[in-house]
């Protein structure tokens, strides 16, 4: 995460293309408009510096995606519930499988 590679500008100096900055868009999608909008206009008046930016773009990935991580380590505690759901939609799969390749052999002539 941190190897986003930005331009050598001082951290002082305003930035004015800041929307057109990877994390900054990045920024956009995993957090709220607010605080978003708070890192670019910080870059573009200057006073901030990209590992801000980058430790911020962190910040925001890493709150987004808790519950996902919540979710998997509660799934990684019940192996059989996981094994027993994936047992249950190969089931499924295959009827479905299996009917679409009888009309695909059927199409053909091949029944």
């Amino acid at each position: 995460m941190m190897s986003i590679q930005m331009d050598s500008w001082s951290p002082s100096k305003p930035k004015p293309d800041a929307e057109q900055n990877n994390a900054i868009q990045l920024i956009q999608l995993l957090a709220s408009t607010e605080v978003a909008t708070h890192y670019e206009n910080r870059l573009r008046a200057g006073g901030m510096g990209y590992s801000d930016l980058k430790k911020g773009l962190f910040e925001g990935y890493w709150s987004h995606f808790a519950a996902f991580r919540e979710r998997r380590a509660e799934l990684a505690a019940k192996p059989d519930y996981v094994r027993d759901v994936l047992e249950a939609g190969a089931r499924r799969a295959r009827v479905v499988a299996s009917e679409t390749l009888a009309k695909a052999k059927a199409a053909c002539g091949l029944c």
